[in-house]
């Protein structure tokens, strides 16, 4: 029989990523932030819930993001190890794994899609529940944008969805507000949210609910209102 991890001590009420939770559908939603904490509290919860399920989970990012998500699920009582040991945990750095298929510049389509699909053939045959989900978190496409290669990130959105017509996945993207200090910047935000199934707002409006369409209005307010502050 298969261990499951605990929890021995989850806050009643904790900020968390909210996907879509039936098996075998995928989901990919963008988180835009202004401190880091905000983000890695929902992805402790986002990462930590998958876990205690007995599902598989996919973090690509920086050393920084990494640590400092290990240490909240620690503080929850969640033991990752575990899970590691498993081979249903995964934790890559962001930009080895870009190296892997970043092509003159921009990501190759073949490359990309045989990296990331044989890692997660390799968590869904790990994961204690059939046909679930792997909960993913990328952040590679903020490195991409922070580089000024707003295209090869754009791209990089769309070859996830790719991947998500073929395997199961909840995929997390986040970007840092301060990315998008520019009014010309709306049109980014605008190309960044059309590539995903679900917006979550920075820390100031992300506890409002509402729809696509909303929570895409209420990203570009704060980045308007962030331009116009640096200007």
């Amino acid at each position: 029989m298969a261990t499951q991890i605990t929890a021995t001590q989850m806050p009643a009420r904790e900020h968390t990523v909210s996907l879509p939770n039936q098996a075998g559908s995928s989901a990919h939603a963008v988180q835009f932030y202004e401190d880091d904490l905000f983000l890695v509290t929902g992805l402790t919860g986002f990462i930590g819930s998958s876990l205690i399920a007995g599902s598989s989970a996919l973090v690509i990012a920086t050393q920084a993001h990494t640590d400092a998500l290990l240490e909240h699920l620690t503080a929850r009582g969640i033991d990752y190890n575990m899970a590691l040991r498993q081979g249903r945990f995964l934790i890559l750095d962001a930009s080895e794994i870009l190296a892997k298929f970043m092509v003159d510049g921009l990501p190759d389509p073949g490359l990309f899609l045989s990296c990331i699909g044989d890692l997660l053939t390799r968590l869904q045959a790990t994961a204690q529940t059939s046909h679930g989900p792997v909960a993913a978190f990328g952040e590679m496409v903020a490195l991409l944008w922070a580089e000024g290669n707003q295209e090869a990130a754009l791209q990089l959105e769309q070859l996830w969805n790719r991947v998500a017509e073929t395997h199961p996945i909840h995929l997390h993207c986040a970007y840092p507000v301060s990315l998008f200090s520019s009014p010309a910047d709306s049109e980014s935000i605008e190309a960044i949210c059309a590539r995903h199934s679900q917006v979550i707002p920075a820390e100031q409006y992300a506890s409002i609910a509402g729809d696509l369409r909303r929570q895409r209005a209420i990203v570009l307010l704060q980045q308007t209102t962030r331009a116009l502050e640096t200007e």
